[in-house]
């Protein structure tokens, strides 16, 4: 009976030690599942941010590949614009190249014209020279 006895305080104490060591394993398992839990939500915390960042780098993306295709644009219609300022440009010293000629023609032509008219104003004046010259001799032998 006494070996019954020791062998159920045996096995009281070794039931005690299981129930302690269930107890133990149980906080551990609480405190592990606890632990994975505020892991889990630091991760899902972690995720939304990341995604938060990512949304707002597509967004920043999208902003610049629209700034971008503004600045394309821009590009395009200057290089349009320098492109008919030259044409137009071209246009304009053609013209005035033209009417440089045109007017040097006239010049040229008025300055012959002046020419042709100084000499002929000296042909003149030699001729009127001569004219006075007989008249002066005419009337000076009718008076003698």
């Amino acid at each position: 009976m006494l070996l019954k006895h020791s062998q159920t305080i045996q096995s009281h104490k070794v039931g005690e030690s299981n129930q302690k060591k269930a107890k133990i394993t149980k906080y551990t398992l609480s405190s592990s599942l606890e632990q994975l839990q505020e892991n889990n939500e630091a991760l899902k915390n972690s995720l939304e941010k990341a995604n938060s960042r990512i949304a707002d780098k597509e967004q920043s993306l999208e902003n610049t590949l629209a700034t971008e295709k503004q600045l394309q644009n821009l590009l395009k219609r200057k290089k349009e614009n320098n492109a008919a300022v030259e044409t137009e440009g071209q246009e304009i010293i053609n013209k005035l190249e033209g009417e440089k000629t045109s007017v040097t023609q006239k010049l040229n032509t008025a300055e012959n014209q002046i020419k042709q008219v100084s000499e002929t104003v000296e042909q003149l004046q030699k001729e009127i020279k001569v004219l006075e010259d007989r008249l002066d001799k005419a009337t000076t032998e009718k008076s003698i």
